[in-house]
């Protein structure tokens, strides 16, 4: 199957960044996180247990994590995989500690609706991007997806999950280059490292009907931004 198929029957695609000078500053730029070098005005805050987010906003803190994106066409990659343009709406730079082998985010869809019949999350699903940086020789699986549960959502809670039992589940561990874009609808779990720590750079993707009911808007328009001087420097 191609990248669309997949999409539509299992709700999830892996794919690779090519090794370009952008992508090798990208990376740095990572590792310098990673390392807890932060450049001044930049700092980490618990969001989760056992998690570290990049703060103010991961997107200012280096172009590359930007720049990383437009390269590599992913614009364009969303309308051809989804039929529809999707825009940056949220960036986040995470880095997840191993404390006793506990998940910081265990099984769960980002948008439901179960037997209260109240909505959660946002509608359409978000689609999301997120690259699991692979710095040193330790392999960590950081991401299980149950294949195809976006096309079936059970209407209680407890069936949705029991669901689970029958379902093909996919690991997705940390790389040098894959990355893993995926519908938010789909039942997912955040894996602990096997390691210390492991970084996730997460970016959030939402048709632009959306946009208003962000907080935020500023990691749109940075992103609009460095894709309209790509656009025209060609």
């Amino acid at each position: 199957m191609d990248a669309r198929e997949q999409q539509y029957f299992h709700g999830v695609s892996i794919h690779k960044f090519d090794d370009t000078l952008q992508f090798s500053d990208f990376r740095d730029t990572l590792r310098e996180i990673y390392e807890g070098s932060l450049r001044d005005g930049f700092y980490f805050e618990n969001k989760y247990v056992a998690t570290q987010d990049l703060r103010p906003n991961a997107y200012d803190y280096d172009d590359s994590i930007i720049d990383v994106l437009i390269e590599a066409g992913i614009h364009q990659k969303m309308i051809d995989i989804f039929g529809y343009e999707m825009f940056l709406c949220h960036a986040q730079v995470r880095i997840s500690h191993n404390q006793d082998d506990f998940s910081y985010m265990p099984w769960h869809r980002d948008t439901y609706v179960y037997e209260d019949n109240k909505v959660v999350g946002p509608v359409p699903p978000m689609k999301k991007l997120i690259y699991y940086p692979k710095f040193d020789d330790t392999d960590n699986d950081c991401l299980m997806f149950a294949l195809g549960s976006h096309l079936k959502i059970e209407r209680t809670r407890q069936a949705d999950f029991e669901q689970l039992d029958k379902t093909q589940i996919l690991k997705m561990p940390n790389s040098v280059d894959d990355y893993i874009i995926f519908n938010t609808e789909c039942m997912h779990h955040a894996l602990p490292p096997r390691s210390d720590k492991q970084m996730r750079v997460i970016y959030s993707f939402c048709p632009v009907g959306q946009l208003d009911h962000h907080k935020d808007n500023s990691t749109y328009k940075k992103y609009m931004e460095r894709l309209n001087e790509s656009l025209h420097s060609k």
